[in-house]
């Protein structure tokens, strides 16, 4: 701040209205504007809050107090600086808000930060390398061809050469007479089809092919297990579990 300096100290410029001097003239209160007019050599700097503590500076050190005076922010500032070492070293303590060390080095060690000048050595990927690894990845959703798992060769279809029950799944047929004539499979059959074992109830027969040779299972609903098994003609139907 600059202080004014007056080329004419203490002069003062007096205007009164008309209505004043006849107030004035008659020894009644009368208003009287006064200017300063002191022809300063130095303007000076005017005193207001702006120049002694602008609102910036207040929040900075008083942010808990609501409308701060100077004597608020010189307290803060002798808060600050009974915070500082007994020795004069710049070091704030923790517990007014600094690191408790007294060169930034310490400082960031103290916390676990990296020093200001470091680098990444090859124990991390850069993007880049990321990029690349996962590119040879396959997506989280994604199939398989049989090829892709080695089974490029398998046949995986029924047919008069493979004697697997289905192809895809397995599934049961119905058939009227327990002499099979669809091939391998699983098949239900009525109480009335022809053919059927002693008990003469419905159930499941399983019928396995594998050349000209056949074998059947049968589970009636009624309980037990039944087989028989033949080339051109089948062998008599016999309990399995008696």
């Amino acid at each position: 701040m600059t202080d004014r300096v007056p080329g004419a100290p203490g002069r003062y410029t007096a205007t009164i209205t008309a209505s004043d001097l006849q107030k004035l003239q008659a020894g009644e209160t009368f208003n009287i504007t006064l200017t300063r007019n002191d022809a300063p050599i130095t303007e000076g700097t005017p005193y207001s809050k702006a120049a002694v503590l602008p609102d910036a500076l207040a929040s900075v050190l008083c942010p808990d107090v609501t409308d701060p005076s100077p004597a608020d922010a010189f307290s803060a500032l002798l808060d600050l600086l009974n915070a500082i070492g007994a020795d004069g070293s710049s070091v704030i303590g923790i517990e007014h808000g600094g690191t408790g060390k007294a060169t930034a080095a310490e400082a960031r060690s103290a916390l676990g930060a990296a020093p200001s000048a470091h680098n990444h050595d090859d124990r991390y990927y850069t993007e880049t390398e990321t990029d690349t690894k996962l590119s040879g990845k396959a997506n989280s959703s994604h199939t398989h061809s049989k090829e892709q798992v080695g089974l490029g060769n398998v046949d995986n279809t029924a047919d008069a050469n493979k004697t697997v029950l289905e192809a895809n799944r397995l599934k049961v047929r119905t058939t009227s007479s327990l002499v099979v004539t669809g091939g391998s499979g699983l098949y239900y059959y009525p109480a009335n089809a022809q053919d059927l074992p002693p008990n003469n109830q419905d159930g499941l027969l399983l019928f396995i092919t594998y050349g000209a040779w056949g074998g059947q299972l049968a589970f009636p609903t009624g309980g037990g297990v039944y087989y028989r098994y033949g080339t051109t003609t089948f062998s008599a139907w016999k309990r399995l579990d008696s």
